[in-house]
């Protein structure tokens, strides 16, 4: 299994079309950072992982996800991580607007996006 694409954007369809491709994000006006990962066909059951980081603590992942796909006969899987950016908007413990970026990890390949929350009007 591979993996085929990431696309990060604000929202995903129910068939995993993205919506608002961008890798700059407002969190007063956007409801969420998806990041969508089209995958070749899964042989086996595998797991999913998307570690969320911010370029000020660039080694520890402030959250990790992981989800379970399980072995079907499509050729073509998804999945998606998402980042909820209006509960972020509460947090206080560190400063959310800068560079985030997010490693897909799937079985022995990893890849990396990343993405900026910004301040409406900066």
């Amino acid at each position: 299994m591979n993996i085929e694409s990431i696309t990060v954007c604000e929202d995903t369809t129910s068939d995993f079309k993205p919506i608002n491709i961008t890798n700059i994000f407002y969190p007063e006006q956007s409801g969420s950072v998806q990041v969508l990962v089209q995958l070749s066909e899964i042989h086996t059951t595998t797991d999913v992982n998307f570690h969320w980081y911010i370029s000020d603590e660039p080694e520890v992942p402030l959250a990790t996800y992981t989800f379970t796909l399980e072995r079907k006969s499509k050729k073509t899987r998804y999945a998606v991580g998402a980042l909820d950016l209006r509960a972020l908007l509460q947090l206080k413990e560190f400063n959310i607007f800068q560079k985030w970026f997010t490693i897909i990890e799937i079985e022995d390949s990893k890849s990396r996006v990343d993405f900026f929350l910004k301040k409406n009007g900066l």
